[in-house]
C-alpha cells in the first residue's frame, strides 16, 4: 500500500495537469502492479517514468476515450498504412497522436522525450556526501523511501538519522559483549 500512495504522489508531480484521482494503481500479491489511467500522459512517458526511478514491475494501460480513438483512427487512416488486418503499429498510433496534441486538435501531455523533471535529482546533488551516505543508510534500516521533494533537505536528513541513532543506540552498554 505504501508503495502505491507513493507511486501516485510521484506521478502527480511528473503529470502535474493530469488529476491523481484518474490514476489507478493496483497491487496484487504477484510481483507485477498495474498502473491504468484514461486518456492523460503517453502509456511511452509513464513507462519511461517507471524504468528511470527502476520500481518493481509495473504493467502500464492506457485507456482512450471514444472521442479520443476516433480522432487517432482518423489521422492514423490519412497518413499510415495499416497491416493486413487493419492495424496499426504502436509507434504510429503514438505519432498520430502527438501530431493532433501538436495541431491543437487534441488536449495531451506529450512530454516529447524530455528528461522527467523531478524535484530529487536536483535536492540529491545538493546533498554533501556525508548526507548522501545517511540518507541511503535511513532508508535501508527504516525500509520507507521517503524521497526528496517533500521539504525533505540536508537538514531534515541529518536530524532523521540523528533519531534512528538515538534509537538505535540508546543503550549505555555496547551492543557485542
Amino acid at each position: 500500500m505504501k508503495d502505491i500512495t507513493k507511486i501516485k504522489r510521484m506521478l502527480k508531480q511528473v503529470f502535474p495537469d493530469y488529476p491523481v484521482r484518474n490514476w489507478s494503481v493496483q497491487s496484487d500479491k504477484c510481483s507485477s502492479d498495474c498502473i491504468s489511467w484514461i486518456d492523460g500522459p503517453l502509456k511511452s512517458d509513464v513507462d519511461q517514468f517507471l524504468k528511470t526511478y527502476s520500481f518493481k514491475s509495473f504493467s502500464t494501460l492506457r485507456i482512450l476515450s471514444e472521442e479520443r480513438k476516433v480522432l487517432i483512427e482518423d489521422r492514423l487512416d490519412e497518413r499510415f498504412e495499416a497491416d493486413l488486418y487493419g492495424d496499426y503499429l504502436l509507434m504510429d498510433w503514438e505519432i498520430a497522436e502527438k501530431e493532433l496534441i501538436r495541431d491543437g486538435k487534441l488536449q495531451g501531455y506529450p512530454m516529447a522525450l524530455n528528461v522527467i523533471p523531478f524535484p530529487e535529482k536536483k535536492l540529491y546533488r545538493e546533498l554533501t556526501p556525508e548526507q548522501r551516505l545517511k540518507l541511503i543508510v535511513i532508508r535501508q534500516i527504516i525500509k520507507d523511501d521517503f524521497f526528496l521533494g517533500d521539504g525533505i533537505d540536508g537538514d531534515f536528513i541529518d536530524e532523521q538519522f540523528k533519531r534512528v541513532a538515538e534509537k538505535i543506540c540508546s543503550f549505555n552498554e555496547p551492543p557485542y559483549t
